[in-house]
């Protein structure tokens, strides 16, 4: 015997807030009235047909910034079947003018009901749970008793809705990452008729499909977010495109739905080099290439025989093995020139020469903790007031330089101390490119600099010459 069970489920609905001010609670979902089962024998089948009627006004399955939920034909919903301890997957096979929708599942006779989840692809456990690390579905998560043949959805957790647009690169899937472990699989259990999730978080992030120009919705629990989070869009092959982070805490431990404002694409800015090899003496896992034309960036270094040598942007920090730009390989253990043209997307590794310990074939060299200092015109030429720190492998870096007014700077870099030893200044005018290449000891070299904090990178490459870039903070 075959049978149809037609159920009336009420309108979703909830409320939300403009962009950069305080997320307001949102309403909880409206109750059904008037609940009306029937049941229609067809003879031939030993199932039942169990079919759902959904009255809402809008047609489709997302939540918008105005806080309006509505389902579309192709929706799931899993629904807990205690008598075969499973899940069964009711689908939206319509949806009429005035936003009635049905859904239907087959099942053997007798089932019993327990709670209902949207989407069906997040239901998880015995009937009680849910799973954050799905990545096919986007959109709010849902959850109704089955009491009687009554459902009632509400909201659990909250919603981050979230668009990025002109995303090059063919993009799939956003990410969202917390600074804490709040997702993973997740139970939840019921106060009254208002769902509680519980358990604890395995992972800080949640990844859900990805499409340009339209809002994503990211069901997140409801914690608060102390210290913001980060969003990356990525490709199929995991390649960060983009990427953005906010430090601003949202606390969501009362509220439903966090409407961001609109992100335009942004293309990464700085590139690195990894370098993994078997024996790992040369290798380095974040080395600063540095801008040596409109769109060229290099560094020379030294790398062990058989060396993997992968060039990533600044998205890709921690990412480096999936998410390249370049991968190169050298199989001589030798002192090599790794370079990335952004115009051309080209690059690698070229040999210079053989390993050198200390720059430029000099064992007296100065490489120790900061014994390297920028000295110029901005810090009254002192040998001191900005060391360098030595990142090994002909690297140096300096955080911080402090700029109190805008205007053309001379100077040089230096050994830390006071007699001008190892001393290399102007090859030519940096200008206001703020990169460019030093020349041991031949005169000053100068540098048109905005007010404000820079960071420097410097990099010792061959016949005393340096590279050496400032970046505006």
């Amino acid at each position: 015997m075959k049978k149809y069970i037609f159920i009336t489920i009420a309108a979703i609905s909830i409320l939300a807030v403009g962009c950069k001010k305080e997320v307001a609670p949102i309403d909880e979902p409206t109750p059904i009235e008037n609940n009306v089962i029937e049941e229609q024998p067809i003879a031939g089948e030993d199932m039942v047909t169990y079919s759902f009627t959904i009255d809402n006004k809008d047609l489709k399955s997302t939540l918008d910034n105005e806080g309006h939920f509505a389902w579309v034909t192709g929706d799931h919903i899993a629904i807990y079947n205690e008598t075969s301890t499973s899940y069964v997957d009711f689908e939206v096979k319509s949806v009429d003018g005035s936003g009635n929708a049905t859904i239907e599942a087959s099942a053997s006779p007798g089932a019993v009901w327990t709670n209902a989840i949207y989407p069906a692809a997040r239901a998880t456990g015995s009937g009680n749970a849910v799973d954050y690390t799905v990545t096919t579905v986007s959109g709010p998560i849902l959850v109704s008793k089955v009491d009687g043949q009554n459902l009632n959805f509400k909201y659990l957790g909250a919603v981050a809705n979230i668009r990025v647009d002109g995303v090059p690169g063919t993009p799939t899937t956003l990410t969202f990452t917390a600074n804490s472990n709040v997702f993973g699989s997740r139970t939840f259990s019921w106060s009254g008729d208002s769902p509680v999730l519980g358990g604890s978080g395995s992972q800080a992030s949640i990844t859900v499909p990805f499409t340009n120009a339209t809002i994503i919705s990211v069901p997140i629990p409801q914690v608060s977010y102390t210290g913001g989070f980060t969003i990356a869009v990525k490709n199929a092959g995991g390649r960060i495109l983009y990427k953005k982070t906010t430090t601003n805490t949202f606390d969501m431990s009362s509220k439903k739905l966090l409407p961001m404002p609109t992100l335009t694409y942004e293309a990464p800015t700085k590139y690195y080099v990894k370098t993994v090899s078997a024996s790992g003496y040369w290798d380095r896992g974040c080395v600063r290439m540095i801008q040596t034309g409109d769109n060229t960036y290099n560094v020379q270094m030294n790398c062990d025989g058989g060396t993997d040598v992968y060039i990533f942007d600044n998205y890709n920090i921690g990412n480096e093995t999936t998410g390249y730009l370049n991968k190169g390989h050298v199989d001589g253990g030798n002192f090599y020139e790794i370079s990335w043209n952004t115009s051309t997307s080209s690059g690698g590794p070229n040999y210079i020469s053989g390993t050198r310990d200390y720059p430029f074939f000099h064992d007296a060299y100065p490489v120790g903790e900061h014994e390297m200092s920028l000295s110029g015109s901005f810090n009254s030429w002192s040998h001191d007031a900005n060391p360098f720190t030595y990142n090994l492998n002909m690297s140096w870096s300096l955080e911080g330089l402090t700029i109190a007014s805008a205007g053309t700077y001379t100077f040089k870099i230096r050994k830390n101390n006071s007699d001008w030893s190892y001393a290399a200044g102007g090859n030519s005018g940096l200008g206001s490119s703020l990169y460019g290449s030093l020349k041991g000891d031949n005169g000053d070299a100068s540098i048109n600099l905005a007010a404000g904090t820079y960071n420097v990178y410097l990099n010792a490459t061959s016949d005393w010459y340096y590279n050496i870039m400032f970046e505006k903070q």
